[in-house]
């Protein structure tokens, strides 16, 4: 049974580096200017504030901010967990490390190399949460079909960058799914009961 969990485990390994270096594989001039813009966490946020406005004008301000809290919560555990929990436990070095025998056959671009671990990702665990709650809290189609394809592409970005394989962005959508499905079956459960507001929010009533 144990050989056979080895030959398993080698087998997804030698899997995940074909993966790697196919996908890496392709790259040109003009998509390593592209996908190092969509790599960055800065050049995302006007779109997360476009998205808030987007929340508070649908579900109004305090079911709204109850939610945007909920994205806040998920994401911070979700990158805890993957960055000081699972990577110093697993410690998979990335492909683009200089001590990685597989760096040799990596692209990188702009020098950009990473730490030193990378599974799992937490661009990818990040990303997903968010696309899960705003399908979750929101439930319009064609804003859970672009969250969705904006986690695709952004998590496809650190594999043209060389510094995760698409395991390491499995195991962060895995993740971000454990954690957002269970906030988000919360916000199920409880969302149709009234928010009620804090008493420094309430209005005096009128005599």
């Amino acid at each position: 049974m144990t050989s056979l969990i080895s030959e398993i485990t080698n087998w997804l390994l030698v899997a995940d580096q074909t993966l790697m270096l196919f996908f890496n594989g392709m790259h040109n001039a003009f998509f390593d200017k592209v996908m190092w813009v969509i790599s960055s966490k800065y050049f995302w946020v006007p779109f997360y504030v476009l998205l808030a406005f987007y929340f508070v004008r649908r579900l109004g301000w305090r079911r709204a901010l109850v939610c945007i809290l909920l994205i806040g919560l998920v994401v911070t555990l979700v990158d805890q967990t993957c960055s000081h929990l699972i990577r110093p436990i697993v410690q998979r070095m990335r492909p683009s490390n200089p001590d990685n025998p597989l760096s040799q056959y990596i692209h990188i671009v702009n020098d950009y190399r990473g730490g030193r671990f990378g599974f799992p990702s937490c661009h990818a665990a990040n990303c997903f949460s968010l696309a899960i709650l705003t399908a979750v809290f929101m439930r319009v189609r064609w804003l859970t079909a672009t969250m969705f394809a904006w986690a695709v592409t952004v998590s496809y970005s650190r594999i043209y960058l060389g510094v995760h394989y698409p395991g390491d962005l499995l195991s962060g959508f895995l993740v971000a799914s454990v954690y957002a499905s269970a906030i988000g079956g919360l916000y199920i459960r409880y969302s149709h009961r009234p928010l009620p507001l804090p008493r420094f929010f309430r209005l005096p009533r009128s005599a």
